[in-house]
């Protein structure tokens, strides 16, 4: 049976500290925003990641490729991260829950290889993507998005939907009636946020009307 180089415990040790310590921050920040993998999955991802790595290196030695091993957790985490994914009708979440899986994944290997310094950069960067750019992208214009509202053909839904759409300050882009294969007639709204922090709040306030059958969220690129 082949023997192969081994890793001193206090490397071994220092490494999934770092791989625990950084890919946890990553996971408290999806905790906090209860999304669906959270503080111990991203540890988990990260301390799988960097031990695989230093496996590899172990391995790999100086006779083969040490990233032969590790170059399986890239692919592999992909099925993980795929689980975080929920489709609702026709709004799809949880992908960036998916990429920060990923991320820790890599920040995991980075750890397992040693690079102390791109695993800390790397993890900076992840925090500034998921808080700051998402700040700025809150607040920016929504002018692809459209909320379409499909409910009962009656002055009552079209005057609750309107409510909600000049209390969100939002605006009405079409409004129709038509007959439906149930033989039922319907009103189809296609409204606009203001801005794109605004569309979840109005997704759910009208999903909420009474006569309200389905609400989703579209572009006006489509």
């Amino acid at each position: 049976m082949p023997s192969f180089p081994s890793l001193d415990e206090a490397t071994t040790a220092l490494r999934l500290a770092a791989a625990i310590g950084l890919c946890g921050v990553i996971g408290l920040e999806r905790q906090l925003h209860r999304q669906s993998a959270g503080f111990r999955t991203h540890i988990l991802v990260g301390v799988g990641a960097c031990l695989v790595m230093m496996l590899s290196i172990i391995v790999g030695g100086a006779d083969h490729d040490p990233g032969r091993i590790a170059a399986q957790v890239v692919t592999g985490v992909g099925f993980l991260g795929a689980g975080t994914i929920i489709r609702q009708r026709d709004s799809i979440r949880g992908l960036t829950t998916a990429a920060s899986v990923w991320c820790a994944s890599a920040v995991g290997l980075a750890a397992g290889a040693g690079w102390f310094q791109g695993a800390a950069m790397a993890t900076a960067g992840v925090l500034i993507s998921l808080w700051l750019f998402k700040f700025i992208e809150l607040h920016l214009p929504a002018d692809d998005a459209r909320i379409v509202v499909v409910g009962e053909a009656c002055d009552e839904t079209e005057a609750a939907i309107r409510s909600v759409v000049e209390r969100r300050r939002a605006r009405v882009v079409s409004s129709r009636r038509h007959h439906g294969p149930d033989g039922r007639d319907w009103a189809r709204v296609v409204i606009a946020p203001r801005r794109a922090s605004d569309v979840d709040a109005l997704h759910d306030a009208l999903e909420s009307l009474d006569r309200v059958d389905r609400v989703r969220v579209t572009s006006s690129r489509q």
